[in-house]
């Protein structure tokens, strides 16, 4: 077999593979500016909240810290790698309570604290689970939130879902983005528009 044919069927594979995914569809909504002025400031990172298992939670965890040290640098702290004298990490979500910022305000040095709820509403699929003819549907949330520490406000918030579906009409379908794969992407284009939109160091 030549070089020639080998990628003739290599490009015809990758096309069938093409033509058995359903493709995921991304909507975007902000209450918020666009972005934030990152150049200054001691930020906390807290882990993402979430219902999905704990490795999943971990492996989110470290792609929002990771994303906003990739912007911020040594500014950057994750809550449960940092000791907080007079607050637990257990009172902290993805939603903070504006007596826990006053605390923060007054016995730490952190400006902002990023927090990041993620869930996943609906999983039919598995990644090999499409059942070509029968409607079906993934979807995750990821909804990204900035608080500031000295006013206790929330400052930032964007929200993106993910979805994909399969429709009865669908008979060619057989791969999909699990929900929990969603749930990943969802999040990683949260914080791509968080970088876009803001002013960095």
């Amino acid at each position: 077999m030549t070089t020639r044919t080998k990628t003739l069927l290599l490009l015809c594979g990758f096309a069938l593979c093409l033509a058995a995914c359903a493709a995921p569809r991304y909507s975007r909504w902000y209450e918020s500016p666009r972005g934030l002025d990152l150049s200054g400031g001691h930020w906390l990172v807290v882990p993402v909240e979430t219902a999905l298992p704990l490795a999943d939670k971990e492996a989110l965890t470290r792609l929002l810290a990771g994303s906003l040290r990739s912007m911020r640098g040594d500014s950057v702290d994750l809550l449960g790698e940092v000791a907080l004298k007079y607050l637990s990490p257990a009172k902290f979500a993805a939603e903070l309570r504006p007596e826990l910022l006053e605390t923060l305000r007054k016995t730490t040095t952190y400006d902002y604290v990023v927090t990041a709820r993620v869930t996943v509403p609906r999983s039919d699929m598995g990644t090999l689970g499409a059942i070509p003819g029968v409607w079906q549907k993934n979807e995750a949330e990821a909804i990204l939130l900035v608080y500031d520490v000295s006013s206790g406000a929330r400052v930032y918030c964007q929200r993106v879902t993910a979805v994909v579906s399969v429709d009865e009409g669908d008979g060619d379908v057989w791969f999909a983005a699990s929900g929990r794969k969603l749930a990943r992407k969802a999040l990683k284009k949260a914080l791509g528009g968080l970088r876009r939109g803001s002013i960095l160091p």
